[in-house]
């Protein structure tokens, strides 16, 4: 049971503490204090170490030793609330660190806690997590000790490790919240976690690896093949944790943190066959089953991502019992109109070719395939509709007002689509054709239920800056479709009749954008479809990379990663709009 009589008597602690650090001036006066009696401080250090105790002692209470873990937690929860609506606190915990006294005998072991409680607080708080990274003195105490280690030290004290592990778990519990992303990025915690995924101690390398996961672009993403053991050691405690009654490895790992990690490592296209060679899909249908409704969506949500390779396609429709699995799910009256049942649903849209081909499920194949258009499909044809533009991104001639960038492709650039017709044609039946022919193919390539509008495709968390997009569009008379205002049915299946309606599919990028499975089922099956691609960055400090680059390719795309900018170039961004609605 919680105790709030611990709590009202560290939080008259604190307002003591407080009043005396900020009342203490540079006088030599010195006082004893009761937590190091044989030595004599600064009322200021006084206030500090008493903080920094006194947090420790109520976060680690001796007296819940004995209480359930959920107890504890809930505790634990309360205190890290606290500290969040008082963060002066964390500014002591900061300051020991950053700014520790000059002269001061006991500093390690203040420094020690300190990094201990700013570990756990980080663990339990988003908040405070991004509190500490408006801290920019402590990110750059955080870079060094990482940056002037070596992963691999075998003469390193122990204390010294157990150091190193705090500050690396720190960094991990930064990058878990997305908000963090650009910070840490922006001061290279990628690199400087990079070399510490191969350590020989397996925690160390372990937490690097799931912080490095959370920040790290494609292109970083090659240092993970390399650690292969790192990756069995992930499966391993994922295993160990699935098997325990609290879901959790006898490291201390939750089964919920350790999904995520695999979630943002699958992402990658490089390691979606490598976790399925690790046997990911028998812990996720294990994990599938949990009482922990967001373990569950976690365990569903990687299978989704692992279904976007094509290699892992069969694998996964071979897989036993996994369809019938995510097949009752989708079914169940429990979960059918849940965030469950609609990735169920999102996976086997996904394998649905594969499920057409399976013989015993064919029958789900079929009904995710049912009302599918697609006679404007040409799988031997790469190209998009787009490539003829052959364009650069429209900030590239800023400089030159009398030259649009967004009408790059004003000389003679064909529709598109016809083109793209014409390109799964051999050139010898093409020439056979009569000119009748010619005319009925294409009166039956438009014939489809085209509405002629234009579709985007965004992820959420820029969904205020997307509705000034709809806006704009649809002040110029432009017929817009987007999920805020036309969603009927299932998701993916009125994204797909958005998709097939199309004359353009505005593609939203950002980092989200490209680690949201939705979006990219989005934007692949555009792609698939040879609908007009029109690309629109939507974050600073955002390149396209992974699936997002080899979409985007070198199509004309337009800058509105701030107000600025996008109030600067959406003329020209409306104006290529317009080129290919007014033409149809």
């Amino acid at each position: 049971m919680f105790r709030g009589d611990l709590l009202d008597e560290y939080k008259s602690k604190v307002e003591f503490n407080l009043i005396k650090l900020r009342e203490a001036t540079d006088s030599d006066d010195e006082e004893m204090n009761p937590y190091f009696p044989d030595f004599e401080v600064s009322p200021s250090m006084s206030a500090m170490i008493s903080l920094i105790k006194d947090t420790k002692s109520i976060y680690f209470a001796s007296c819940l030793k004995g209480s359930s873990e959920n107890v504890r937690e809930k505790h634990q929860r309360t205190i890290t609330d606290y500290i969040s609506e008082n963060k002066q606190i964390l500014g002591v915990l900061s300051d020991i660190i950053v700014d520790p006294p000059q002269t001061c005998p006991f500093l390690g072991e203040l420094q020690m806690m300190s990094l201990q409680l700013v570990m756990n607080l980080t663990d339990n708080s988003e908040d405070l997590c991004g509190a500490v990274c408006q801290i920019p003195e402590y990110l750059s105490y955080l870079k060094a000790v990482l940056d002037d280690n070596e992963h691999n030290d075998a003469e390193m004290p122990e204390e010294e490790q157990k150091y190193l592990y705090r500050v690396i778990t720190i960094v991990h519990n930064l990058a878990m919240d997305d908000y963090n992303m650009n910070v840490l990025r922006n001061k290279d915690f990628q690199t400087s976690l990079t070399k510490y995924i191969s350590a020989d101690d397996g925690n160390i390398a372990l937490t690097a690896l799931l912080g490095l996961a959370a920040i790290m672009s494609e292109d970083e993403n090659t240092s993970i093949k390399a650690c292969t053991s790192t990756i069995s050691t992930l499966m391993d405690e994922l295993e160990e944790g699935l098997d325990s009654d609290v879901h959790r490895s006898k490291r201390g790992w939750k089964c919920l943190e350790l999904g995520s990690g695999i979630l943002n490592l699958a992402r990658f296209d490089d390691n979606k066959v490598l976790f399925v060679e690790q046997n990911c899909l028998h812990s996720m249908l294990k994990m599938g089953i949990s009482n922990n409704p967001r373990e569950r969506e976690i365990a569903l949500s990687c299978l989704w991502t692992l279904a976007f390779d094509d290699d892992n396609k069969k694998k996964m429709v071979d897989e036993p019992g996994l369809i019938h699995f995510v097949d009752e799910k989708r079914q169940s009256p429990d979960t059918k109109n849940s965030t469950e049942g609609i990735i169920c649903h999102n996976i086997l849209w996904t394998l649905r070719y594969n499920l057409l081909e399976s013989e015993d499920h064919e029958s789900v194949g079929k009904e995710m395939t049912d009302g599918e258009n697609d006679d404007d499909d040409n799988d031997d044809d790469d190209d998009d509709a787009d490539d003829d533009d052959d364009c650069e991104n429209d900030d590239d001639d800023e400089d030159n007002d009398d030259d649009d960038a967004g009408d790059d492709d004003d000389d003679d650039d064909d529709d598109g689509d016809a083109e793209d017709f014409k390109n799964g044609v051999s050139e010898d039946i093409e020439k056979q054709q009569t000119h009748q022919h010619k005319n009925l193919t294409e009166k039956l390539k438009h014939s489809k239920e085209h509405t002629g509008h234009v579709m985007i495709s965004y992820n959420w968390d820029k969904q205020d800056l997307v509705l000034k997009i709809r806006d704009q569009l649809k002040f110029n008379n432009i017929k817009v479709w987007i999920d805020v205002d036309d969603m009927e049915g299932s998701t993916l299946d009125a994204m797909a009749k958005a998709v097939e309606q199309a004359e353009i599919v505005i593609m939203c990028m950002s980092r989200k954008y490209k680690n949201s499975e939705n979006c990219r089922a989005e934007a692949e099956y555009a792609f698939k479809k040879k609908r007009r691609i029109i690309p629109i960055l939507m974050e600073t400090d955002y390149e396209p990379d992974g699936w997002l680059g080899i979409i985007q390719g070198s199509k004309l795309w337009y800058d509105f990663s701030d107000d600025q900018l996008m109030n600067s170039n959406m003329s020209r961004f409306l104006k290529a709009v317009k080129k290919v609605t007014d033409a149809k």
